[in-house]
């Protein structure tokens, strides 16, 4: 825990953290709400208690609000899940199920507009899958901005 503690305060501090933190940019939110959803796998994953991965879950679906890449956090907490399995598949599925559902509360929670424009928001979606499968790797040479 004080390892993780102290490498979340290193990129907290970190110039490229602090340098975009002026701009209006979600990274750094993001980058907060990850490191407190692996934090609540790493709790889960000691305890096996229903709570954290229900905390795992919100915190993975609020990172998924922020930028959709972080939704990928909630892949750590299913591999948590599902190295369990010895207790049972009956337990995994449960634990699978309501690792989804608060992902997805913590989601909607984050990103309203799901349920209030949903085709708005599947379009959008679908121009940033095609945005990026075209080989957007960050800014382009005519914008002032970092690469990494």
């Amino acid at each position: 825990m004080t390892a993780a503690f102290l490498a979340s305060t290193a990129v907290a501090v970190s110039y490229l953290c602090v340098e975009n933190g002026r701009l209006i940019l979600p990274d750094q939110l993001q980058l907060a709400l990850v490191l407190v959803a692996m934090i609540c796998v790493l709790f889960y994953d000691r305890s096996r208690s229903r709570s954290w991965l229900v905390a795992a879950g919100i915190f993975a679906g609020l990172s998924a609000g922020t930028k959709y890449l972080g939704g990928f956090v909630i892949l750590p907490a299913l591999g948590a899940v599902l190295l369990e399995s010895r207790r049972g598949w009956t337990r995994a599925a449960v634990d699978t199920a309501l690792l989804a559902v608060s992902a997805l509360v913590g989601f909607v929670v984050s990103v309203p507009a799901v349920v209030v424009h949903t085709h708005d928001v599947l379009v959008g979606l679908h121009y940033q899958f095609g945005h990026q499968a075209g080989g957007h790797l960050g800014y382009d040479l005519a914008s002032k901005g970092w690469w990494y």
